[in-house]
């Protein structure tokens, strides 16, 4: 088996395939090629039009002992709908993220039950890194029509609250926004206002 398919199998990057891997001295570097040709704004809107290109990296999950980082040619397209130029949307990652969605879904699972530094030395990133996936990850979440509230909430929840007492501040938090199931308590913790306990 080659290593390009062994690593096709193994990944599975939804969206692309694997073309090359080399071994480099900052990791394990895998070359996509992507399996569709349209290019989709974030918003939704897609054209064939491309208004540049450039090669972008996105860190994955670790093989091991290695970083894994993914490469591929980027677009960008200058979006009607938007009214802005702006980069292509990719399966693997979330907008304006240089690490993929499941590298972000476990620092996201693991801010729910360990503070923020031992996320950061985890997954070997910083603090900064381990705030801005957060944000994405809970935003994602969020019912569209209080998605802009929620987002400024969420950030203030990371970085204010998440820096005074980062472990039970940040996983109490983060637990009632991924679990909506779980019972709200009636009244809300000292650090966080009352417009902040989802409903």
């Amino acid at each position: 088996m080659r290593v390009t398919a062994a690593f096709n199998r193994m990944l599975g990057i939804p969206g692309a395939v694997v073309v090359s891997v080399v071994f480099a001295p900052e990791g394990v570097v895998v070359g996509l090629r992507r399996r569709f040709r349209r290019l989709t704004c974030p918003c939704g809107w897609s054209t064939k039009a491309t208004y540049d290109r450039s090669v972008r990296r996105w860190r994955h999950l670790d093989l091991g002992a290695c970083r894994l980082l993914l490469e591929t040619e980027i677009r960008r397209v200058d979006c009607r709908a938007c009214k802005r130029v702006r980069t292509e949307a990719v399966p693997w990652a979330r907008p304006g993220a240089r690490h993929t969605r499941d590298f972000e879904d476990v620092a996201g699972f693991l801010a729910q039950r360990v503070d923020k530094t031992t996320v950061a030395t985890l997954l070997r990133v910083s603090w900064e890194t381990v705030a801005g996936i957060v944000v994405r990850v809970v935003a994602e979440a969020l019912d569209p029509a209080r998605r802009a509230c929620q987002v400024v909430c969420v950030r203030w929840l990371v970085h204010v609250v998440g820096a005074i007492r980062p472990g039970k501040a940040t996983a109490n938090a983060l637990s009632a926004w991924f679990h909506p199931q779980v019972p709200v308590p009636r009244s809300p913790p000292l650090w966080c206002p009352m417009f902040l306990i989802p409903r």
